[in-house]
């Protein structure tokens, strides 16, 4: 798809202030510090609205800022694209950092076939970096498609799927008021109001009340209806909430406490490959395995110098390649080195040899001296990723980071990622997460630091041409990991990646190391450190939205950084070594093992949980005739009570349900729909009818 800058005019806005009027924005002028829109007010209700020159399909928005920090900057900000002012839908929720670098993002949804054809943006400012202050924007650039075929298609494909939901709502209107009508009406649309399962189980259960039809339609659906009964699946798992497991392994052989290390998963033989790091005094050079099928440890390189290997070193990074059974080695962690250079390793683990592919990678077209990065092995496409870290130099008063390369272990080659608009310009850091899905051909990059910014921010690149198609800023611990969090992040056999952290920079932490740094980012390490917050705290991402996993084991490790945490294959994930959050010597560092696990629900949950909700409904509606209230007690103690374990949790629920033996609170229409609508919650929304009604589109 052809990205190009698009054109706009200023709309309108809430207010302005003195000079700095709303046209201000359409220019670029780091150097003017009046070159920018600023609200006369500081209320959350500020906004300017862009108009474009033509209807696009916008992908993207840059903001340029001022030549230095201001605090009027926007440290919170929301976007939202339509084709007319009162039509606007939110696509952005982000903040931009306190610096002068200009910042893109792309729009939420603004890829594939059902994109908003956009002619205004809005942008609303929530928050600035010193929160007493008025809003400011200095620049907006807009990228994304004017080519009129596509936005003329893409027009269409809006058009007819509003369509469409305008036609439903007007069903489930007229289903609600007269069901004959609603069938006719229905039929002259040729539309399906619903799909056939909850057409039978709204008619079970609100029409005829038979709650024993109800739960023979739910058993049926799992076997005979399986394409829904996958997607009701599917969304119910990814709704439902995470545990972890924790348990600590314990083997009578095993390598030295360190932090800084890199540990691998050797896919054919199941085995753990664990190389280097810094035990709190010098760096390390032994090569370990770890059998998942015996659970032990064993020593293979006590000194992988003498084997023509890498020499010690930490804060490197490995990768396996699974088409040669063997791992890759690049970077280091040097203080002092006089040239500086970039080895590049490759060990042949059925062998134990080996190779010096390049001695400094950065004459060959690859990355310059670098530490601190990320790499994945991509074996769809036979080659390596490398992403981030930081170059290291004799001059070190100038700090840069490193971009994205791509290297083919066939031909031997390096190339250099080049980004050509401003949505693809990831932000180089160090610390990161990367992780690939080579199913969805997906690459995800997440957290990290730059110079003095904690990033919060997830990319989800194409791995096959390094292009960003998504990008979301993480503004809190709710939605994610939070800026702050030390991250160590591994992917999964389900197209998912999981994040570990045990060492946490809150955000008052966060100012007050900024400004005891004051620009030498040099003292980041020795500053940062003693400000950190010990936390055990596991996220998972689906390439759509974060789940937190809640505690479920008593014993779990101590909080730490600079660990290992990689998934086995095998349904566990492994913990090693690190430093701890906080706690001993300077120069200690930690030796245990762990491994955790991730449970979530299953089919066989899901089925109960849609159960429970028919039989819960039906001993509502014994327990409402005084004739049957009995029937209702013993259908309570029976059938309900099997279904239930004896968690808090379930015992709540039981206790719930026994008030309705004495008083009820709906009428008996709305607790057959309150019922219905409990089960059209597990449906996706393709699957069901619109949650909204006509009725909340009319202004009161």
């Amino acid at each position: 798809m052809d990205v190009e800058r698009i054109g706009y005019t200023i709309e309108t806005c809430s207010s302005f202030s003195a000079i700095h009027r709303p046209e201000n924005i359409l220019s670029d002028d780091p150097t003017d510090p009046n070159s920018r829109w600023m609200t006369e007010k500081t209320t959350g209700d500020q906004f300017i609205l862009l108009k474009l020159h033509r209807t696009s399909l916008v992908s993207s928005i840059a903001f340029g800022k001022y030549g230095k920090p201001h605090p009027t900057n926007l440290r919170e900000f929301e976007v939202f694209i339509g084709p007319t002012p009162k039509r606007l839908k939110r696509v952005l929720r982000a903040g931009l950092c306190n610096t002068k670098f200009t910042e893109a993002f792309a729009l939420s949804g603004q890829r594939g076939d059902k994109q908003i054809p956009t002619r205004y943006i809005k942008i609303v400012p929530r928050k600035t970096h010193n929160n007493n202050l008025n809003f400011s924007i200095w620049y907006v650039e807009l990228w994304g498609v004017q080519d009129a075929e596509r936005v003329r298609a893409a027009v269409a494909v809006f058009q007819k799927e509003r369509a469409r939901r305008t036609e439903l709502l007007v069903a489930k209107h007229l289903r609600h008021v007269d069901g004959e009508l609603a069938r006719r009406y229905t039929e002259l649309k040729q539309i399906e109001s619903q799909p056939k399962t909850m057409a039978e189980l709204y008619t079970a259960i609100a029409v005829h009340k038979d709650f024993d039809r109800a739960e023979q339609i739910i058993a049926r659906m799992s076997v005979e209806d399986s394409d829904v009964f996958s997607k009701v699946l599917h969304g119910y798992i990814s709704a439902s909430p995470v545990t972890v497991e924790w348990e600590p392994i314990r083997t009578r052989k095993e390598p030295a406490g360190r932090g800084g290390h890199q540990m691998v998963l050797d896919a054919e033989k199941k085995e753990l490959i664990l190389f280097g790091g810094w035990d709190g005094n010098e760096d390390l050079c032994d090569l370990w395995k770890y059998s998942l099928a015996t659970k032990a440890w064993t020593l293979m390189q006590m000194d992988t110098e003498r084997y023509g290997g890498p020499s010690p070193r930490s804060c490197h990074r490995m990768v396996y390649d699974t088409r040669r059974h063997g791992m890759y080695v690049l970077g280091q962690l040097e203080t002092d080195g006089p040239n500086f250079e970039c080895a590049f390793y490759f060990l042949d683990l059925g062998s134990q040899e080996w190779t010096l592919l390049s001695k400094a990678t950065d004459t060959e077209k690859g990355p310059k001296a670098i530490h601190s990065h990320q790499m994945a092995y991509d074996g769809v496409a036979d080659r390596l990723i490398v992403f981030g870290g930081r170059i290291q130099k004799k001059d070190s008063t100038k700090t840069e980071y490193s971009g994205m390369y791509f290297y083919s272990p066939a031909e031997k080659k390096w190339s250099f990622v080049v980004n050509t608009y401003p949505a693809q310009r990831i932000i180089h850091r160090i610390d990161h997460g990367m992780d690939l899905s080579e199913k969805r051909r997906l690459l995800w990059i997440y957290g990290g630091q730059r110079r003095s910014q904690f990033m919060s921010d997830l990319y989800t690149v194409d791995a096959d041409t390094g292009k960003v198609l998504e990008y979301s800023f993480g503004l809190s611990e709710d939605v994610g990991p939070g800026s702050g969090a030390v991250i160590k992040s591994t992917g999964t056999d389900e197209d998912c990646f999981v994040v570990y952290s045990g060492a946490h920079f809150p955000v008052r932490a966060q100012e007050e190391i900024l400004a005891e740094v004051d620009g030498n980012y040099e003292r980041m390490r020795e500053v940062a450190t003693p400000k950190m917050k010990a936390r055990n705290t596991l996220w998972m991402h689906d390439g759509e939205s974060w789940i937190e996993a809640r505690k479920g084991s008593q014993v779990e490790p101590v909080p730490r950084y600079a660990c290992q945490f990689v998934y086995g294959g095998d349904g566990w994930f492994y913990l090693h070594g690190g430093r701890n959050v906080g706690v001993g010597e300077e120069s200690e560092r930690l030796g245990d093992f762990w491994r955790c696990r991730l449970q979530r629900k299953t089919e066989k949950d899901l089925l109960r949980e849609m159960v429970f909700i028919v039989r819960s409904e039906k001993f509502k509606q014994l327990a409402r005739q005084e004739s049957t209230k009995v029937d209702a007690y013993v259908y309570l103690k029976k059938d309900l009570r099997e279904m239930l374990s004896d968690s808090s949790e379930d015992t709540r629920r039981l206790e719930d349900l026994t008030q309705h033996l004495f008083s009820h609170s709906e009428m008996e229409a709305e607790s057959l729909g309150s019922c219905f609508s409990s089960l059209g919650r597990f449906f996706p929304l393709n699957l069901k009818e619109p949650e909204e009604s006509l009725e909340d589109l009319l202004p009161l």
